[in-house]
């Protein structure tokens, strides 16, 4: 160990004695991986409350402005413009509110978090944003003729010249201030509203919220830097160099995989390339530090250890009392010489290291500069205090920076500083030292800190954009925080789908024989029967997904909540199809022309669709649509046997076709279906069927199967009578329909003949 004797000829503390009084900083995981990737993959899509984006934009361009015109254009002081600030407070308390119940009512306090992340990477956003506008507004506004003619075009030049100089400033400022707002909600208000009913106060640890390298974006200037930390912490360099030496005098009490990469800057980088959004702005910049600073095992753990709790390691090395060293909570009278000697061993490494001046200048600095009244001077001051810059250079340099008139006098104020706090007396330097190392594993941890917030930030996708967010929320991707949403968290999300496909047959002929006479197939059509079909969609909550040639395809959502019968009413909703062509060839019969044909298929999916999006189109892309495809479908070869036995009829058939007799008990090939006006359901809408009503079974002399009754509501209340048949698959022979059961399966017709429904029905009644 550096400067330090052999361990044999002194007393020190255990480890685990040690590592026992010295607590890691409380600190929430953010877990976001319940939330499903959204539609690019890769991030969680997440929709914020429009008021709350318009009311944070609007504040954060008034935070801007002002701050611009005080500190860097020099202009008049206004009154401050208190009402948007005001507007974004009560939006974001409100819109906090609705997610902390969302939360209780999914009793998910992960979606509190990701909600905070959401909304603290939007205000960062939003500044930028800002920043850029603000630039382009000048640079319009001084190229604009009348700008030149009334003289004021060098003023705005001066304007844009100043906002490119301190643009790392005027953004660290503008942050800073709506970060701040941000944070005074979150202490106070919705600190206790979370309290009272998650039970927890940060779902999301407050250090990682309030964090000054989030609106630093990575270490920010000099400047603002200096106003937080030491400044021999900037580059990561001198960091690196002064972490670890800190961490050499603590080594025999580090926690298991904490210390400084062997080789700067070396490990695993996270991509932030991936996606619509890049990575927030300071991301990479944190993450280089990081990767300067923290080894890859501890990276990697997300956890925070015992020295990332700076007090704790301050107390470790005599404390930041002026009776230092003080044994703080280890009580051993032999642990205050410890200190003072580790202590001494740090100061020899930084000597060493070439560190010390850079410490001590650090300090000076921090106590010095803001009297000074300079802006992006604290370099070449701190390198003047470190004695690396000559007094001729620097008075040259600061006489070279806007505002400077007499920088003589400037650096005779820096030597008047030094000379008044001078850090000569060993006592007081060593406290310094122990202060020096409180503030690196504080700037450290923060640093880790911050780096965790950008790669959380980096998952979310915020979504502006009103077809990307109807595309999320059709695909059940989207994660909204809005008061219009909060029925959604409380069960109103979609859990399955019904797809229902109507195949018409006989169009190609009708439309031929229409020709013939002079009249409109397209006309005919829609009026006959896509006008009358669209009109039945509302009254079972249905939505068309495509026509598609001679096919129209519908579906009925299942929600979370409410009554669900979308199976119930998918197979209503289908009888009513029916009907509307019965009534059209009754017509086209009076007509002379041809008579239409359906065969529907109605299938049934226990989870959501997934939408596609075509200029403006949505497109549900689901297996469902395959199946009703399958059901709704009539063999021309099967359909010629029928007519041939005189079992031709209104309704559906399903067979096996047998290769030839030996096959009878065999499994066969796959499944024929004659289906003329009738309804068949797949498997799974049956059972789910069975779910969403009280069907009662009853048997008919004369009738193959059995049948199921019951009743469903359309949505204006209006009872139904539902009739479906169970019937024996047959087996298919050559030119033979054999009674004999194809492997046991069964089929599940939706029963449409106006006298076997009345003959189910009477019977029923009988039964009671």
């Amino acid at each position: 160990m550096s400067g330090l004797l052999p361990s044999f000829l002194h007393w020190r503390p255990e480890r685990d004695r040690v590592l026992e009084k010295m607590r890691p900083p409380s600190c929430r995981r953010i877990r976001l991986g319940r939330f499903p990737r959204g539609i690019d993959n890769i991030r969680i899509d997440v929709a914020l409350d429009r008021e709350l984006v318009n009311a944070a934009a609007a504040a954060v361009k008034v935070v801007l402005l002002e701050d611009v015109q005080r500190h860097f254009w020099k202009q008049p002081l206004k009154a401050p413009d208190v009402q948007s600030i005001d507007v974004f407070r009560d939006a974001y308390v409100k819109t906090s509110r609705v997610v902390i119940d969302q939360a209780r009512a999914a009793a998910s306090p992960q979606r509190v978090q990701l909600y905070q992340i959401a909304v603290f990477r939007l205000l960062l956003e939003l500044v930028d944003r800002a920043l850029l506008a603000l630039r382009e507004e000048l640079s319009n506004a001084s190229a604009h003729p009348s700008r030149r003619e009334s003289g004021q075009s060098l003023e705005l030049h001066e304007r844009i010249v100043a906002l490119t100089r301190y643009a790392r400033e005027i953004r660290y400022r503008a942050a800073s201030d709506i970060l701040r707002e941000a944070m005074r909600l979150e202490d106070s208000t919705l600190r206790r509203t979370r309290k009272s009913i998650l039970g927890v106060s940060w779902p999301t640890g407050r250090q990682m919220l309030d964090n000054p390298v989030l609106a630093l974006g990575g270490r920010g200037s000099a400047d603002d830097f200096a106003a937080h930390f030491p400044l021999v912490l900037y580059q990561d360099a001198r960091a690196r160099q002064l972490v670890s030496c800190i961490y050499s005098v603590c080594d025999d009490w580090l926690p298991d995989g904490v210390g400084v990469p062997q080789t700067a800057g070396r490990g695993a980088a996270v991509d932030r390339s991936r996606g619509g959004q890049g990575g927030v702005p300071g991301s990479a910049e944190t993450e280089q530090s990081v990767l300067a600073l923290i080894a890859e095992e501890e990276r990697e753990r997300f956890v925070p250890h015992a020295f990332d709790n700076a007090p704790a390691v301050a107390d470790l090395l005599g404390g930041l009392d002026p009776e230092w060293p003080n044994p703080g909570p280890w009580e051993e009278r032999r642990m205050g010489r410890e200190q003072k000697r580790r202590v001494k061993a740090l100061r020899s490494c930084l000597r060493r290291a070439g560190l010390l001046a850079d410490v001590r200048a650090s300090y000076l600095l921090q106590g010095l500069y803001p009297s000074l009244g300079l802006r992006g001077a604290s370099e070449l001051v701190y390198e003047y205090l470190c004695g690396r810059l000559a007094r001729r250079e620097l008075a040259k340099r600061l006489n070279a920076l806007p505002g400077v008139g007499n920088a003589a006098e400037l650096i005779k104020r820096i030597d008047g500083y030094v000379k008044q706090k001078s850090v000569r007396d060993s006592r007081g330097g060593l406290r310094l030292l122990v202060q020096c190392a409180h503030d690196s594993v504080q700037y450290r941890y923060q640093l880790k800190l911050a780096w965790w917030m950008f790669a959380r930030m980096d998952e979310v996708r915020l979504l502006f954009d009103e077809r990307e967010i109807e595309m999320s929320r059709a695909n059940g991707l989207l994660q909204e925080f809005s008061e219009s949403a909060q029925g959604l968290a409380a069960g109103e999300c979609a859990v399955g789908h019904v797809v229902i496909k109507a195949d018409v047959r006989g169009s190609s002929r009708m439309t031929a024989k229409m020709r013939e006479r002079n009249l409109n197939p397209a006309a005919y059509f829609s009026r006959n029967l896509y006008d009358p079909i669209n009109a039945l969609l509302k009254d079972f909550g249905a939505e068309k997904v495509f026509v598609e040639g001679d096919a129209v395809i519908l579906a009925i959502l299942q929600h979370a909540s409410g009554d669900r019968l979308a199976v119930a009413r998918a197979c209503g909703l289908a009888q009513r199809i029916l009907g509307v062509v019965d009534r059209k060839n009754a017509e086209s019969q009076r007509l002379g022309l041809p008579l239409l044909e359906l065969g529907i298929g109605i299938a049934y999916s226990e989870e959501l669709p997934t939408y596609l999006y075509d200029e403006g189109r949505k497109i549900m892309i689901s297996p469902a649509i395959n199946r009703a495809d399958r059901l709704s479908s009539c063999g021309e070869g099967l359909r010629e046997v029928f007519e041939q036995q005189g079992e031709a009829r209104r309704g559906v058939e399903v067979v096996v076709p047998l290769r030839d007799e030996r096959d009878r008990g065999g499994n066969g090939e796959a499944l024929e279906r004659y289906n003329v006006n009738g309804i068949e359901l797949d498997y799974a809408a049956f059972v789910q069927l069975g779910q969403e009503l009280n069907l009662r079974r009853l048997e008919l002399d004369g009738e193959r199967g059995y049948f199921h009754v019951g009743r469903y509501p359309d949505l204006h209340g209006n009872a139904h009578l539902l009739v479906v048949r169970d019937a024996p698959v047959r087996s298919w022979v050559g030119n033979r329909l054999l009674e004999e059961v194809g492997g046991g399966r069964r089929f599940h017709e939706v029963v449409t003949d106006a006298k076997l429904r009345a003959l189910i029905q009477g019977l029923a009644a009988k039964r009671g």
